[in-house]
């Protein structure tokens, strides 16, 4: 991700990425931490009309995180696949035993067994559905290469239907495989035929776009006051969500490109922000309750928190990526 065909990994595009990984927390925090996901079956008693911005703000970065996997083409290597199931289990097994350790949950058999096999048991549903799309991903990239445009066309318009349609039932193909899949797809539709949106009118899409996500909550709620469908709503198959994803990224893609190897490398083990966070039990409520009874200890945790994890992403991307090393050696 964030790479081109020429191995030049832009800076903007890696800062965009992060920022996305601090969307993705932040978004984390209003869900668990808050309890937003559960608002019309249980009491939400956070300002309404400011929660409504904040997640129409925040809601797009999973489909923008892997709508840049499919502009810049996931290149299958068996090594990084290694790499990557390395990384999940030493996070997994890593932050489950801190958790014991730390008295937030009990030692079960059960739970340890899920911790060893992460991405099988689904512990984190967005690093099992990647791992499946870059197992497909050589398929879906070859199928670009050699079929023609008309049946590419009629996939993507399959798809689209699919992904959009299931916004009227209590399915949210977003937060799936899927969903993944989708915008992987669409990432690389939108490169292969060099379908690219001007600065201006990527904002305009963007902008418009959280408009229309903050008045169609609005609208939910005036009907409907405090429902379940307000959080249904912000579904990642929402065409307004997805909408917006395209805009942000063409945004960042339109600005002058930076490319600085120290920087790209401080970021690298991005990912491990959500990998340990959400493995952490009580984090999010800890965190929005000190916020809200502490602000000043609050945004200091919330910086603790994240270069924290990226500190120990680093160390763990580094053993992940020496055994991978070892492994495809004597093979």
């Amino acid at each position: 991700m964030g790479q081109t065909n020429n191995n030049t990994r832009y800076s903007n595009i890696e800062l965009l990425r992060f920022v996305l990984m601090l969307a993705i927390y932040t978004w984390h925090l209003v869900v668990h931490g808050l309890n937003y996901k559960m608002i019309g079956r249980e009491p939400y008693g956070n300002n309404l009309e400011l929660t409504f911005i904040i997640c129409a703000l925040l809601c797009p970065a999973v489909n923008t995180f892997m709508f840049i996997s499919g502009w810049f083409g996931i290149r299958f290597k068996t090594k990084k696949l290694i790499m990557l199931g390395l990384l999940a289990f030493l996070c997994s097994v890593l932050t489950y035993a801190v958790s014991v350790q730390m008295g937030l949950v009990r030692f079960e058999s059960l739970a340890m067994i899920r911790h060893f096999i992460p991405i099988s048991t689904s512990l984190w549903w967005f690093m099992t559905s990647y791992i499946m799309v870059y197992l497909f991903s050589p398929l879906i990239n070859a199928g670009f290469e050699h079929l023609p445009r008309k049946q590419i066309d009629i996939v993507l318009i399959a798809l689209t239907m699919i992904q959009v349609l299931s916004i009227i039932s209590t399915a949210n193909l977003g937060s799936t495989f899927f969903g993944l899949l989708y915008m992987y797809f669409l990432g690389r539709y939108m490169k292969t035929y060099r379908i690219i949106i001007s600065r201006n009118k990527a904002l305009i899409l963007w902008s418009l776009s959280v408009g229309l996500l903050v008045v169609g909550q609005l609208v939910i709620n005036h009907f409907a006051p405090r429902t379940i469908h307000l959080f249904r709503f912000l579904g990642y198959h929402n065409p307004l969500i997805i909408l917006q994803a395209i805009g942000i990224f063409f945004f960042t893609w339109q600005l002058p490109r930076v490319h600085k190897p120290l920087f790209n490398t401080i970021l690298t083990p991005t990912l491990c922000i959500y990998l340990i966070t959400e493995q952490l039990p009580g984090l999010y409520k800890y965190q929005t309750n000190l916020l809200a009874t502490r602000p000043i200890h609050g945004v200091l945790f919330f910086v603790g928190i994240i270069l924290g994890s990226l500190l120990l992403g680093h160390i763990l991307f580094a053993i992940s990526t020496r055994l991978s090393d070892l492994i495809t050696e004597r093979k």
